[in-house]
């Protein structure tokens, strides 16, 4: 089916597709990803259906590397080194899964070397050595995406034998680090300097360390949020190639290192640590001080770990992002009584007026959101993006279910039931299933003992990619199952509710 949501930045990077450009076709056109990057041609767009794509891939000119669903798409590589190399300027990439990296420190989800002006987005790096690696680049995009379970989530470096540069203005926006095994985002030694990269909207959590500079200079590290970090939060260090300017501001330091050090200055003494025009800092969880103006920002400087630096300026309380909008029909006509939940999260709409929604509560990173009503089509946003002390504004448009159709290259090749993703889940979670021909349709869902507790789907529906969202309300925690019956065709999964 076609997604029922209009996002604009999306409509935007289409338009800017040249008009001779062509899009091909994987699995349709060619058995392979990199069959279907090697028909191409500078400017042209390979879409990839939701399926695991045993290879490494190597992109060499300027073309959009599009897979229809992250979860669903995965390019699992197969041999040592990078799953995926860019090797050219200007390349667009969304939407894929991608894992199994080679095992050396250098060997990455994708790899980035000596190019410019590219992008990377929505996609998930689980279980690799490096998610990205960035050396000698320029320009380059990195964001909302998901990085879970690697050693280092972003790693900054340059290839010695031929390095000429730093890496220069590189933007990492809006992505969560989890479980970073030694690094979530490292700005490694170089011959060069890292210079005027911007690091902005991001959640690091979990990880051993949340943020590693050296041969830093001049980076802003903005509206993060760095919790639970076992080692550091921040840790600037120092060789004798220098660095220093950087500004860390507007950051929810929370609970890194035990609470005792949530950052560690060991440059020149020249960071800073505070916003210069707006006269505000970080917040800190093991700030003590008193705010006897009642201003919201602490009376008296907080000190860094290290080298004399101070935040001047601490904030007396965590900074929250959120997301509001106007939910309407085709016509921008305000649909009403539309349940607007965060994935994962028991946040959920605070709206009091029909057609308008309001998400609050929100730190940095990316969300997937659920909208969901009877006569419309349940779309899931897949990564909003999210800074903490600002609110994004995005307007939803939804379409009645009976104006769903979709192309015939785009139906699915047979039937199948996904795994619900997130699992395990809290409060919601989204189960995605393909009809490769229309069909009567039902999915039910069972609790352990067997027993029928809800009817998700129940109606006929036409070929396409579909996907549906469970809201478990008060049910406990605990194993329930799933089951799609589409014509003859019958498959169930287990699932995991925690709360």
């Amino acid at each position: 089916m076609k997604k029922m949501l209009t996002i604009l930045a999306i409509l935007i990077f289409s338009a800017s597709i040249p008009v001779s450009a062509r899009i091909i076709h994987v699995p349709g056109d060619f058995a392979t990803i990199q069959a279907g990057i090697d028909d191409t041609q500078i400017g042209d767009t390979v879409k990839v259906a939701p399926n695991t794509y045993n290879e490494n891939v190597v992109i060499d000119q300027a073309i959009s590397l599009i897979g229809q669903d992250r979860d669903q798409t995965t390019i699992w590589g197969i041999a040592p080194g990078d799953v995926v190399i860019i090797d050219s300027d200007d390349v667009y990439v969304r939407g894929f899964t991608i894992t199994n990296s080679g095992p050396d420190t250098t060997d990455a989800g994708i790899q980035i070397g000596d190019r410019d002006n590219c992008t990377v987005e929505l996609c998930s790096f689980p279980d690799n050595m490096t998610g990205i690696e960035l050396y000698e680049g320029s320009y380059n995009t990195i964001q909302r995406c998901l990085f879970d379970s690697n050693i280092y989530g972003i790693l900054f470096w340059e290839d010695i034998e031929s390095c000429e540069q730093g890496n220069l203005s590189n933007s990492v926006l809006n992505n969560v680090f989890e479980n970073s095994s030694k690094c979530a985002i490292m700005f490694e030694h170089i011959l060069y300097h890292h210079d005027a990269n911007d690091v902005i909207g991001n959640r690091i959590a979990n990880c051993n360390m949340g943020m590693s500079m050296i041969m830093s200079f001049r980076n802003a590290i903005v509206m993060n949020e760095f919790i639970d970090n076992t080692s550091y939060g921040v840790k600037h260090g120092i060789c004798e190639g220098g660095g220093g300017q950087n500004e860390f501001h507007h950051n929810n330091f929370i609970e890194n290192n035990g609470d005792s050090i949530q950052a560690v200055n060991g440059g020149v003494g020249d960071d800073l640590w505070y916003c210069i025009i707006q006269s505000e800092g970080n917040y800190w969880t093991d700030y003590t001080g008193p705010d006897n103006n009642g201003d919201g920002i602490g009376d008296i400087p907080f000190d860094i770990e290290g080298d004399p630096s101070q935040d001047l300026y601490p904030l007396m309380e965590p900074l929250e992002a959120g997301i509001l909008g106007m939910i309407t029909d085709e016509s921008f006509i305000p649909i009403p009584d539309v349940v607007v939940t965060v994935i994962g999260t028991e946040i959920a709409d605070t709206s009091e007026y029909h057609g308008s929604y309001t998400l609050t509560g929100l730190g940095s990173g990316n969300y997937d959101i659920s909208f969901s009503h009877p006569d419309y089509q349940d779309t899931v946003v897949l990564g909003y993006a999210t800074t903490i002390d600002q609110y994004t504004y995005p307007n939803m448009e939804l379409r009645l279910q009976t104006d769903i159709d979709q192309p015939d290259e785009l139906k699915p090749s047979d039937f199948s039931l996904m795994q619900n993703s997130p699992n395990p889940f809290n409060a919601s979670t989204v189960i995605k299933y393909n009809l490769r021909n229309s069909a009567d349709v039902t999915i039910y869902i069972y609790d352990l003992l067997g027993r029928k507790i809800e009817t998700l789907v129940s109606g006929y529906q036409p070929a396409g990619f579909n996907q549906v969202v469970w809201h478990s309300g008060d049910r406990p925690s605990g194993v329930y199952f799933y089951t799609l019956k589409a014509g003859a065709f019958v498959e169930s999964k287990k699932m995991m509710l925690l709360k």
